[in-house]
């Protein structure tokens, strides 16, 4: 959940409570109030508070506008990246305003104030989808009907990755990056490697299944990557987990009578091994459900904002690797993210 500070003057609190109402019923979580006691733990508490949030919302009337306090809340805000949106109450004389607020534009209605947040929080998306212009190809596994993916048996893909493939497809779409139609691929088509500078990756489903995705987390040398059967008593289930290649992290889905119930899964980003002109994606669950919240994760704005997440795209990081689990929540899909790292 996207969290919001709002910088405000105490005279304007009861109209303020209005505004913060209005941003909390839109999803918002906002802080707001002065319930810590004054003094130095104060201060180091609010810089603090400050620094944790996503976005200052600086609220300003004609008795704030020279709010020396708003100013000062500002400038921490500033001196740790976050977005500044200057919301007025009424009508106010810019040229009032402290220095730092006067290059913003500014708001005067809680539509525009909500809309002016989700636009930045879009940044977020477009960073993780930085690169992927051109031809995007979307890799996907055929599953069998069989256990030895015998061919006379119709080949499927899995529901988890269906969705996956949806949610990844509209997140492309809207960040605009695509100047061509996305292509659909099922496992391999030829070559590992296309030799095509224009054609960039998104793979859904883990190896070994999925032959695409396997060599490209040992070409890319990704530190945590699925490995077989772990215990061999899940009704033959063949129990795929999560491993640290150096054998020292573990994460295993949770499977009840023959079904899936908490899965695990990877996401990855990353510059192609051959061609560093072409970008990767890995989306993949040990299952098809955690394959589903991996796409969940790299189409959702408030998961990518996540605190481990959201460094590595400010600072527009290549290469890193996020480990999550996943639970089905009705027809919702819920990942926890549990490690986050470059490599």
């Amino acid at each position: 959940m996207t969290k919001l500070f709002v910088a405000y003057g105490r005279q304007d609190k009861e109209f303020v409570a209005r505004v913060v109402d209005d941003l909390e019923q839109s999803g918002f979580e906002v802080f707001w109030d002065d319930r810590l006691l004054s003094g130095g733990p104060w201060r180091e508490a609010l810089s603090q508070r400050i620094c944790e949030c996503d976005h200052i919302v600086c609220v300003l009337s004609q008795q704030s506008v020279n709010s020396q306090e708003i100013a000062r809340e500002h400038e921490i805000a500033n001196t740790a990246n976050l977005p500044t949106h200057v919301f007025q109450l009424e009508a106010v004389d810019v040229q009032s305003a402290p220095a730092g607020l006067m290059a913003y534009t500014w708001l005067s209605t809680v539509t525009q104030l909500i809309k002016s947040i989700r636009s930045m929080e879009r940044k977020r998306l477009l960073s993780f989808w930085h690169g992927f212009e051109g031809d995007v190809h979307l890799v996907t596994c055929l599953h069998s009907g069989e256990p030895d993916g015998a061919e006379s048996m119709p080949k499927y893909i899995g529901f988890g990755d269906a969705r996956a493939v949806v949610e990844v497809s509209n997140a492309l779409y809207e960040c605009s990056t695509v100047n061509k139609p996305i292509r659909l691929k099922h496992d391999l088509d030829g070559d590992l490697f296309v030799k095509d500078s224009d054609n960039h990756l998104v793979c859904f489903g883990g190896g070994p299944s999925h032959r695409l995705t396997e060599e490209l987390l040992t070409r890319l040398q990704v530190p945590r990557q699925f490995f077989g059967d772990c215990n061999g008593e899940n009704n033959n289930i063949d129990i795929k987990y999560v491993c640290d290649i150096k054998g020292d992290y573990i994460e295993q889905p949770i499977i009840e009578d023959g079904e899936v119930i908490e899965d695990v899964g990877i996401l990855v980003r990353a510059q192609h091994p051959d061609y560093p002109s072409r970008r990767v994606i890995i989306v993949a669950g040990a299952y098809s459900l955690g394959t589903w919240a991996g796409g969940h994760i790299a189409s959702n704005e408030d998961i990518l904002n996540h605190e481990l997440i959201k460094p590595l795209l400010q600072k527009n990081d290549e290469r890193f690797q996020v480990v999550f689990r996943a639970r089905k929540r009705g027809i919702h899909i819920q990942p926890e993210i549990l490690w986050v790292s470059k490599f």
